[in-house]
Formats: C-alpha cells, structure tokens, sequence
C-alpha cells in the first residue's frame, strides 16, 4: 500500500511522519526528533532509514512526499537528501 511521508522542519523539532494514501484505511504514524541546524545530509538520511525501519516502511512504498519548514538551512540537507 502507497504511503506518504510527512516531514515538519521546526525550529526545535523535526517530526517525520508516515500516512497512508487510503482515505478509509488513515493511519498516521510519527517520530520526533531535535532540530540540528548543523546536520548533514548523512544524518539526514540515517535518520530518515532509522525511522523507516521503526516503522517497518520499505521505501518503495512511498508514494509521495510533503516537507514543511521555518529552517531552511535544514530544508536543504532534506531535499538533497531525497533526491
């Protein structure tokens, strides 16, 4: 099943959330974890797996992907890093 995976830049935390495409099957799903506003795009995506696999996501399964953000030095490292 498509899901979609929701990722909220703030200034404290960043939240990294999954959902499901299925309007009748909503199941929204989050992790928090700290805004660094020195991060790499390495941690990026080790953060971004680490939270897939809690999740039991595989990464084919995302459909697509919504990112807000008031950070924009760490808006970067996250586009670069699903790229």
């Amino acid at each position: 099943m498509k899901k979609i995976l929701c990722i909220d830049i703030g200034n404290t935390n960043v939240v990294l959330g999954i959902s499901s495409c299925n309007k009748e099957d909503f199941n929204f799903k989050h992790f928090r974890i700290t805004t660094n506003h020195f991060t790499t795009i390495d941690e990026v995506s080790l953060s971004l797996h680490t939270v897939l696999n809690y999740f039991e996501v595989d990464k084919t399964d995302i459909s697509s992907i919504v990112i807000s953000s008031v950070v924009p030095e760490v808006d970067i490292q996250y586009r670069y890093c699903l790229l």
